[in-house]
């Protein structure tokens, strides 16, 4: 690519910080979906010999994770309005996302915003996913004859894209 090109994403012509950008927004569309497949294939005992799944489970209190948690093996355990829930969740700054695992639904999601801020997120990220779980499952293509593909149940959506009243 030559030094005159017109495109922004010469790199000769993106700083260090858009760089940094644009490989974050790649890694997060990329990792979104396979973030997804992980944690259900983790709390289904297929990343790791399944021996070791009755220690996923086996929590520990967790009160600084919230109320009722409890910590097992990799994973937040947690009782929601639609079931148990396993889940973690990571950070780079800027950037958070979260994953969880609902047995009942068979469903895994992962969400991804753009901010570390927990004062930009107007709602609790573990209720947004439990709204967006409920979605996903009342979708008309979760209740097609054949049902969805496996492990099709994936997002990256913002907070403030669904409305405070979804799911009530």
């Amino acid at each position: 690519m030559s030094n005159t090109t017109s495109s922004n994403f010469s790199s000769n012509t993106l700083s260090n910080n858009e760089r940094m950008v644009w490989v974050v927004l790649l890694v997060m569309f990329v990792i979104g979906s396979a973030t997804a497949r992980w944690i259900a294939a983790f709390c289904q005992g297929r990343a790791f010999n399944s021996k070791l799944l009755p220690e996923v489970f086996k929590g520990v209190d967790a009160p600084g994770l919230g109320k009722g948690a409890h910590y097992g093996f990799g994973v937040v355990i947690e009782d929601t309005p639609i079931g148990k829930a396993y889940g973690h969740g990571g950070y780079f700054p800027g950037y958070v996302t979260w994953v969880r695992w609902y047995p009942q639904q068979r469903t895994a999601v992962a969400l991804q915003l753009n901010t570390s801020d927990d004062a930009l997120i107007a709602r609790p990220v573990r209720d947004v996913m439990n709204d967006l779980v409920t979605a996903l499952r009342q979708s008309p293509r979760a209740k097609a004859p054949n049902g969805p593909r496996r492990h099709s149940k994936k997002a990256s959506l913002a907070s403030r894209n669904l409305p405070s009243s979804a799911g009530n």
